[in-house]
């Protein structure tokens, strides 16, 4: 049986979480900071803080989010195993592709995430919030063994 490594991005990959680096960077770490404890308490649903997320980085151009998240500090031994094992690999994020496509060139692996219409390089709309169950169905439902490795993985027991 083939087996199929889906890895979460933040935090996981990555050694940063990508949505403080960004929010240090735009200056804007106290209004994303609000967000976060207020879902954490269960005040916001996740998606409901998702797309509130969305909507304030939304207001950010995209190729500066793109050119930062570049840059984003990787845990080297984990990102070398992805880069020489591309056809088992893919990276499984809820971030949005845009923002994350130089970060995930340096991967050079197949990669799913959250959809957005762009337009004058900023969000102009959320189209798809990546359910990650659906990625560890589908490749189930292609005869793959899947490991998911990292926290952001909250589907069911499949």
């Amino acid at each position: 049986m083939r087996t199929k490594f889906l890895f979460d991005l933040d935090g996981t990959v990555t050694s940063v979480e990508t949505l403080p680096l960004i929010a240090c960077a735009f200056h804007i770490e106290q209004q994303i900071a609000d967000l976060t404890a207020r879902t954490v308490r269960g005040d916001v649903p996740f998606i409901d803080s998702f797309i509130q997320r969305v909507q304030i980085l939304g207001e950010l151009p995209v190729s500066q989010i793109s050119d930062l998240l570049s840059t984003a500090p990787l845990y080297e031994n984990l990102a070398n195993f992805i880069r020489r094992h591309p056809e088992s690999c893919c990276i499984v994020t809820g971030n949005i592709l845009d923002w994350c496509a130089k970060l995930l060139n340096r991967l050079n692996c197949e990669s799913y995430g959250s959809s957005a219409i762009i337009e004058g390089d900023k969000v102009k709309k959320l189209c798809r919030i990546l359910k990650k169950e659906d990625i560890v169905k589908k490749y189930i439902d292609e005869g793959f063994r899947v490991v998911f490795i990292g926290d952001g993985y909250n589907g069911p027991g499949i």
